[in-house]
């Protein structure tokens, strides 16, 4: 018998006063990434705990220039966030240093220190310099040599921050929720003007069991690079993904 609790659960766009739970969801999934390891050191809950309190913010900041972002599936008998992400477009995925200090950034040395302020904004940096040719600041990009006027275009699209909550890992809901979103975008990509327009959806990932699962849906490894070889103890490599939607 199917689980009834989100078997017939649509994915939705999550307003604003779902991002303190959406926060400890994807706080959880992420406690243990490669990532965080290196950035936040020190116990799983210490982690936990001060992921819940970044990625809060994360989202604060990034729902205020792009309402719709958070994606996510209910449960359909307590309302509980089971999964969700941001699908962001691109020329919303991009957050300033002011915009990361109002959110909260500047408070970061005082509650974890200034070497985890450090430590986080190397790793922005290190991160950005390897994404920095993946589209133009307007989330668009030409297909060939012409103008911006003349060209096709191409938009981007950001998956940032899949989780789902560990009670209901392993039940396909993850793969539901992604193929509802790509088929959301085909339907959009199908509707444009132009003889052939796409929509690109990036996506990077410090765990290799996320490449095989990301693969199954249709994504691509585009790059991949070693991260801080000189601290083995946080060594970790990092997969650029892309999965390329045209007209059909």
């Amino acid at each position: 018998m199917a689980d009834t609790t989100y078997s017939n659960s649509d994915l939705k766009i999550l307003d604003p006063s779902y991002i303190k739970e959406c926060s400890k969801v994807i706080a959880e999934a992420f406690s243990d990434d490669p990532t965080y390891r290196y950035v936040f050191r020190g116990t799983k809950e210490y982690r936990r705990n001060s992921l819940e309190w970044l990625f809060e913010r994360n989202l604060k900041l990034t729902m205020g220039k792009s309402p719709s972002v958070l994606r996510g599936i209910l449960n359909n008998e307590t309302g509980q966030v089971l999964c969700c992400f941001l699908w962001t477009p691109l020329e919303h995925s991009d957050l300033s240093m002011w915009g990361m200090l109002t959110a909260g950034l500047w408070e970061v040395p005082f509650r974890f220190g200034f070497p985890t302020l450090q430590r986080l904004l190397n790793l922005i940096d290190s991160m950005k310099a390897d994404g920095s040719n993946i589209g133009t600041h307007d989330g668009t990009t030409p297909l060939d040599g012409r103008n911006q006027e003349e060209s096709e275009k191409v938009y981007m699209i950001k998956l940032e921050r899949m989780a789902v909550l560990p009670s209901f890992q392993g039940r396909g809901l993850g793969s539901k929720a992604l193929r509802s979103v790509l088929e959301e975008e085909q339907q959009k990509v199908n509707k444009m003007p132009g003889e052939n327009p796409q929509i690109h959806i990036e996506f990077t990932t410090q765990l290799k069991r996320n490449v095989q699962f990301y693969q199954r849906l249709g994504y691509k490894v585009t790059f991949d690079k070693d991260y801080y070889e000189g601290v083995p103890e946080y060594k970790f490599h990092s997969w650029h993904m892309m999965q390329v939607l045209s007209k059909q």
